[in-house]
């Protein structure tokens, strides 16, 4: 899993492959060691997942509440297809910030129209 810090005071963390059991403990570890005062936005790729089981979906879950709650924002964008699909079924979609691109998430981050 990949993470940077960037100077705007918010992380991205990248993922690949599935989001399953192994793979939602370390994004939680990575989420939880991004977030600190002054850095609680949280960007996450999804360009790269294949798959997110029912663990992912609760980790994605309690990850927002945790950085809703420090008045932080947990944006993910570059679903696939296949995914996207698990996120409108589980209605994951109504409840989270997702974009399609990159570019997307930073603009709904510092408000760009």
């Amino acid at each position: 899993m990949d993470t940077k810090t960037t100077r705007n005071a918010h992380s991205t963390v990248k993922i690949e492959g599935n989001l399953d059991g192994q793979k939602s403990d370390e994004l939680m570890i990575a989420v939880e060691q991004k977030i600190v005062p002054g850095n609680v936005d949280i960007l996450v790729d999804f360009e790269n997942v294949e798959y997110i089981s029912s663990m992912g979906i609760g980790t994605l879950i309690s990850l927002y509440r945790d950085i809703k709650e420090k008045n932080g924002r947990l944006i993910i964008y570059g679903i696939r297809d296949v995914v996207k699909d698990i996120f409108d079924r589980t209605q994951l979609n109504k409840r989270l910030l997702i974009c399609e691109t990159e570019k997307e998430a930073l603009d709904l981050l510092y408000n760009k129209p």
